[in-house]
């Protein structure tokens, strides 16, 4: 949940950078930033990957440099979307995802790591009365 929250924050800042720095993108208020970053964050998290999958010719093509494209049809999707939102052209919306990229991943660089829970598993092995080492080996 911790990491949901400092991506969707992550977000929010780009947009607010993008909205400052990149003319012909425009926004109304405070709350439609936070909704906006919302969903932004749901279709990356769930229509990206169908477009990567997609595009995966064009990302060869491209050596990768495709992403940046459907990072600007996503802001320019979701603009669409928000009311309140609004985004002149692809090419300030492809500039604005430049941006939010460019924040997350700053963002993501000095934001501290999620402690990720560490699991051991331990061979447990059994030995035949005999000395016999040839016994099952069960993980636990």
């Amino acid at each position: 949940m911790r990491r949901f929250i400092q991506s969707w924050m992550l977000t929010v800042v780009g947009v607010m950078i993008a909205c400052y720095v990149v003319q012909g993108i425009r926004i109304e208020s405070v709350g439609t930033m936070f909704i906006t970053a919302f969903i932004l964050g749901f279709l990356n998290a769930f229509l990206r990957p169908l477009l990567m999958i997609l595009a995966f010719p064009l990302m060869i093509l491209t050596l990768g440099l495709f992403t940046f494209v459907l990072n600007g049809l996503l802001f320019y999707f979701t603009s669409w979307l928000v009311d309140g939102f609004y985004v002149d052209s692809f090419f300030a919306a492809f500039n604005g995802g430049l941006v939010i990229s460019v924040v997350s991943m700053l963002g993501s660089f000095f934001l501290p790591k999620a402690k990720r829970r560490e699991t051991h598993s331990q061979s447990v092995r059994t030995v035949a009365q005999d000395g016999d080492r040839s016994g099952p080996i069960i993980d636990v």
